[in-house]
């Protein structure tokens, strides 16, 4: 055999091993979750390997009106209190709502089922309970600095200025967490970290890209994402569920509900991700993005239902 038959031999060999360690890495990028026990929380030990030297960590929803996605955050909240210190909840809700929520929280009696069923999409059992959860964390810390604390970021005063509210939230965000290790709950479309995806063709940039460009490196974003099932929206003042079906593939299409993480293996393609607005505007939509530069992990749940309403 001829020198060339062995060099193009070893090359077939070097692709085939760059292939199998690029395969290998890419579905150590993936993590199976289940959603049936919320007590599940330490399926998510996993994430301290992504969030070193982090601050500050956006957990998005396509929807705000999603049970599997409250669920799901809920775990990921109650995992990073309890293994990596993070002691502020930021919602995207008004300041002074949430203030009420916080006094809950820190050992008041507010009454916060009432608040949460006349604030929209946030009438949600898995809310409540999470809050719970904090209060209960709450009771067994002797220092005030240990506990964790409830902030809003958003502002009515903001609604009307929707090219500035991003900017604004982004700005009061940033001065109610200057130290502490803070999580942020918003829509995902407020949370992309680039300007790559403008929802409202506005040449807005989202409160995450102003985020980014603010904390770097110690700003992560996992955005969620799902194709089928139901959804809550406001309507005429009140909740109402609608279903929904929508043709997109998954990353990864043997498992249901997953998370995957752009450290490792870099998915630069684009991917379409579920955009579902807060009023029925029809069959929700999707908007394109670039994985690993919009957001720095995915949650996808290939199923999700509809919130359930505090009675």
């Amino acid at each position: 055999m001829n020198l060339g038959y062995y060099i193009f031999a070893l090359l077939i060999l070097i692709i085939i091993d760059v292939k199998a360690q690029n395969s290998k890495s890419y579905d150590n990028s993936f993590h199976e979750i289940e959603l049936t026990d919320g007590a599940n929380v330490d399926q998510f030990s996993f994430i301290s390997n992504y969030l070193k030297d982090i601050s500050h960590v956006g957990l998005g929803e396509a929807s705000h009106g999603t049970q599997e996605f409250y669920i799901a955050k809920s775990m990921l909240i109650k995992y990073l209190v309890n293994n990596l210190n993070f002691k502020i909840i930021a919602f995207e809700m008004d300041e002074h709502v949430a203030k009420d929520l916080n006094n809950f929280v820190i050992g008041g009696v507010a009454d916060i089922s009432t608040t949460l069923k006349n604030y929209g999409l946030y009438n949600s059992i898995e809310l409540k309970e999470l809050l719970e959860w904090v209060k209960t964390y709450n009771s067994k810390q002797i220092q005030d600095k240990s506990k964790v604390n409830i902030i809003g970021f958003d502002n009515k005063e903001f609604w009307p200025r929707p090219f500035e509210r991003d900017s604004l939230m982004a700005d009061n965000l940033l001065q109610k967490s200057p130290k502490q290790k803070c999580i942020i709950w918003a829509h995902n479309s407020h949370l992309i970290k680039s300007n790559t995806w403008d929802v409202t063709n506005s040449n807005v940039k989202a409160m995450g890209n102003y985020l980014s460009n603010n904390l770097n490196e110690k700003y992560y974003f996992i955005a969620f994402d799902t194709k089928k099932g139901s959804f809550n929206v406001i309507e005429d003042g009140d909740l109402k569920e609608y279903g929904f079906e929508m043709n997109k593939k998954s990353l990864h299409e043997e498992l249901d509900n997953f998370f995957v993480g752009f450290k490792n293996y870099s998915l630069t393609n684009i991917y379409d991700l579920t955009h579902i607005n807060s009023n029925w505007q029809g069959p929700p939509q999707t908007a394109p993005s670039k994985l690993g530069v919009d957001f720095d992990a995915l949650i996808f749940v290939n199923k999700t239902s509809a919130a359930k309403p505090i009675e």
